[in-house]
C-alpha cells in the first residue's frame, strides 16, 4: 500500500486507516547500512508530518519479543481510538 506523506509518497507495510497507524517491518536485507536507516528516518519523519504515527518492526519484535509487540499495537489502536 501506497501512502502520502508531506512531501512523498511511501510503501507502507501495514496500515490502519481509522487510527492512522503505519507499521513497517525491518527486515535485515534491507534496512542494514547507514543509508537505509537514514531513507527510513526520513519516511518517518514525513509521515509524520502528514498525521500518520510510524512503527517500526524487527525481525526479532515480530518472532522473539511477538507478545511484547502485540500489547505494543494493541495500546497505539487503543489510544488512537
Amino acid at each position: 500500500m501506497f501512502l502520502e506523506g508531506e512531501r512523498d509518497t511511501h510503501e507502507v507495510d501495514a496500515f490502519w486507516p481509522e487510527h492512522r497507524l503505519v507499521v513497517q517491518l525491518d527486515g535485515f536485507a534491507y534496512h542494514r547500512t547507514r543509508m537505509d536507516r537514514e531513507r527510513d528516518s526520513a519516511t518517518n519523519a514525513d509521515l509524520e508530518l502528514a498525521g500518520y504515527r510510524v512503527i517500526r518492526l524487527t525481525w526479532n519484535d515480530v518472532v522473539v519479543h511477538r507478545e511484547r509487540t502485540l500489547r505494543r499495537l494493541r495500546r497505539c489502536l487503543e489510544t488512537t481510538a
